[in-house]
């Protein structure tokens, strides 16, 4: 009677072990994602007629690489003017204008021209837990264009470009999702993403006079992680291990 006394709780502290682990393995997979820029950093580029360009550099955290530069061209009217703080980037063509902004995250070099594997090599795939580039649309007045440039070195790299409709209000927000996938490859066999040397992001208002735009923080989008299944197989397995552990013993 003892020893048959001492299986019976051998096997109870066992499923309740299994059950905990269980249990635990039925919350959600870590998601991880890569923050490109928060925004958090403040800078201001502006040009006045009748320059044609004007480029700046920050440097913080929150901003991949350590720097964003940025670079804002006037092609007609008075000015137009690309700024970062408190957690956005707006665009504006002011009175009509039209131009371009350019935002380049190339690492720490004081800017001057685009160094392709200024980043060494930054894996936007966090180890294949992530697909795509998040960037949340928080108002767009006019039609426009955005471009995302993706460099793994000056022979290879990819391109996405988007026609923005226009009529964004800054209520409800819309997230553009743009899937690693997606992009062009432009030259040698395109951008490895998880081989990262350079990014650039381009809003193109040279045909929408006026444009006002703005966006949130860029970052990576994580997808499920294919041990998620495994560990919802776990958490079941502990689930019906308790349902037996409910169930009367018998001893014969």
């Amino acid at each position: 009677m003892m020893a048959r006394g001492r299986r019976h709780g051998d096997r109870r502290h066992l499923r309740r072990a299994v059950l905990v682990l269980g249990l635990l393995c039925l919350g959600p997979a870590e998601a991880r994602s890569l923050t490109i820029d928060g925004w958090t950093v403040a800078q201001t580029t502006t040009v006045i007629s009748p320059s044609g360009s004007a480029t700046t550099q920050a440097t913080g955290a929150g901003i991949l690489g350590g720097e964003r530069e940025i670079t804002v061209t006037r092609t007609a009217g008075i000015a137009v003017t690309m700024a970062a703080a408190a957690g956005s980037l707006a665009y504006g063509q002011i009175a009509g204008s039209l131009g371009t902004g350019t935002v380049i995250w190339d690492g720490v070099d004081g800017g001057g021209a685009l160094d392709p594997t200024g980043l060494g090599g930054v894996d936007f795939t966090d180890a294949a837990t992530s697909a795509a580039i998040s960037l949340p649309l928080l108002f767009d007045d006019i039609p426009a264009w955005l471009t995302l440039t993706a460099y793994t070195d000056g022979a290879n790299f990819s391109r996405f470009t988007i026609a923005l409709p226009g009529n964004i209000p800054p209520d409800p927000q819309t997230a553009l999702v743009i899937a690693f996938s997606s992009f062009s490859v432009l030259a040698g066999t395109g951008a490895d993403f998880s081989n990262i040397g350079a990014l650039t992001l381009e809003i193109d208002g040279t045909g929408a006079a006026g444009l006002d735009f703005e966006i949130g923080a860029v970052v990576t989008e994580p997808v499920p992680e294919p041990r998620t299944a495994l560990l919802l197989g776990a958490g079941l397995i502990g689930l019906a291990l308790l349902g037996k552990r409910m169930r009367p013993e018998r001893y014969f």
